[in-house]
């Protein structure tokens, strides 16, 4: 494992199979937003990892912005065949996954040892 702090609010921790992404704060400003966008551009155009974990376990409040971010990068990953998981404990956050009915599309576990199974 190898944990690498994008900035103050992003870590990415690279496994063998699949690649953590954890947001480090209770709410994402705009600027985080666009930094993990940047982020999985990175990833996808490295080509090393086709599963992907969000752990959004710190988040109380998740803006447009960065649900937009991860519908987009749902998207390239499927493209990929990949997989991408989300941790959510708030129910403040499930709740906006919920509303826009993106919780029946993405995988969103309540903690990160079940989120792993996704990718075994």
């Amino acid at each position: 494992m190898k944990v690498i702090k994008e900035n103050n609010f992003i870590e990415v921790e690279y496994e063998p199979k699949y690649c953590v992404i954890k947001i480090k704060n209770d709410i994402v400003p705009l600027s985080t937003s666009i930094e993990l966008k940047e982020l999985f551009k990175k990833l996808f155009d490295e080509k090393k990892y086709f599963n992907y974990l969000l752990d959004l376990s710190e988040l109380k409040f998740i803006e447009s912005s960065l649900i937009g971010v991860i519908v987009e990068a749902f998207r390239t990953i499927s493209l990929s065949n990949g997989k991408l998981a989300l941790v959510i404990k708030s129910q403040a956050v499930y709740d906006r996954f919920e509303i826009s009915q993106l919780d029946k599309v993405l995988r969103i576990y309540e903690n990160i040892e079940d989120a792993i199974k996704a990718f075994k």
